[in-house]
């Protein structure tokens, strides 16, 4: 409001909290008889996934798919390959609804919109980590005014985060 821009109609958003965590899902559904993976059955597993985290006060940040597995199977691409069980296993980032509620507040004040979001860590390893270091595994930490957070990437994927309440005014 105080910058005056009345141009801005959308933006991008970067969450970080202190309350963040991630843990790993396993989502299992039997489909009977072989059946073709389909982007309708991916995001059915995705949906259940966040389900199993989504609690009255817990907030879903981010789902990153780690692998597949098609009838005991493992597999990275698994749309449009035939299987009679599938198995999903996830990272999932979560925390605190308030952040969310937070950010809804502020842009339900200024009128914008926010087109996209993510997880703060995600966003700065995508600035300063190239792709070589994510797949062959790095860890990124990030030190802020009032928490530090480490990320653990392998695969090319989040595979840890701890965020930690001290920060640079602590010392």
């Amino acid at each position: 409001n105080s910058s005056k821009i009345n141009d801005i109609s959308q933006v991008s958003v970067s969450i970080g909290a202190k309350s963040m965590k991630v843990i790993k899902v396993g989502v299992h559904k039997s489909v009977g008889a072989s059946a073709t993976v389909s982007e309708a059955l991916m995001e059915e597993l995705r949906r259940e996934c966040e389900q199993k985290v989504a609690k009255e006060k817990i907030a879903v940040f981010d789902i990153t798919p780690l692998y597949y597995e098609l009838d005991g199977r493992r597999t990275d691409e698994p749309l449009k390959k035939n299987a009679r069980q599938i198995s999903a296993f996830y990272t999932v980032v979560y925390g605190h609804n308030m952040i969310l509620d937070g950010i809804d507040r502020c842009m339900d004040r200024t009128g914008i919109l926010v087109e996209h979001s993510s997880v703060s860590v995600e966003a700065l390893s995508a600035a300063v980590l190239d792709e070589k270091q994510r797949e062959d595994g790095c860890a990124l930490i990030n030190f802020g005014a009032s928490t530090t957070t480490l990320a653990i990437y392998k695969n090319d994927i989040l595979q840890q985060m701890i965020v930690v309440p001290l920060g640079g005014v602590n010392i």
